[in-house]
């Protein structure tokens, strides 16, 4: 009898980008432009000084609000997340029913 190999779900933490590159608040429209112009990403998560999540910026928010310079009035707020622990079918279904493109993966404390 040939035996099954049973493999345990794929964790977020198995796929996730570990080093991300962020945006902190106060700051302005230029700033997201320049780490948008320096990187191939099109969205970058905005987080407080202590390293807290407070939101998402992308390269369609900046383009969509063209008179608007405060960052904080561009970034999409409490965006939706995932915790590392979680599986990536997990992700996938959030990032399906919610219609998102992004999730930031964040810890007990909310931080990246």
């Amino acid at each position: 009898m040939a035996k099954t190999r049973v493999r345990s779900p794929m964790k977020v933490k198995d796929v996730m980008t570990k080093n991300v590159t962020t945006v902190s608040v106060p700051n302005n429209r230029r700033a997201a432009l320049k780490i948008f112009i320096q990187r191939p990403i099109s969205g970058i998560p905005v987080v407080r000084g202590d390293g807290g999540l407070i939101g998402i910026v992308t390269r369609k928010n900046i383009f969509d609000n063209p008179t608007e310079e405060q960052l904080a009035m561009i970034m999409v707020r409490n965006p939706y997340t995932i915790r590392d622990g979680d599986t990536v079918a997990q992700a996938a279904q959030v990032m399906h029913e919610k219609q998102v493109h992004r999730l930031p993966v964040i810890d007990k404390d909310d931080r990246l």
